[in-house]
């Protein structure tokens, strides 16, 4: 689009009839880093899977937490990947 000052925009490219059509629905993964989150990170995880599309997968990655992240993230079972650094 063009937009000068005092000039009515034009488009480079005509509007269409109908509009584009709608391609099929994006995947995505999350990614959450933590490290000392246990009280924290199943919140998160939580609050990912409770979107209006949630992820395809959720992957944690833990770098050297010795809280008990792992324990944490038990209660949604084989819905997240936790990997340890």
């Amino acid at each position: 689009m063009v937009d000068l000052p005092g000039a009515e925009p034009t488009f480079a490219a005509p509007a269409t009839a109908t509009g584009p059509e709608p391609g099929p629905r994006p995947t995505f993964s999350v990614l959450v880093a933590v490290y000392q989150g246990a009280d924290v990170v199943a919140e998160a995880v939580a609050s990912a899977l409770d979107q209006t599309h949630p992820p395809l997968e959720i992957l944690v990655a833990d770098d050297g937490s010795t809280d008990d992240v792992a324990g944490a993230l038990a209660v949604h079972g084989e819905r997240v990947r936790l990997r340890r650094f």
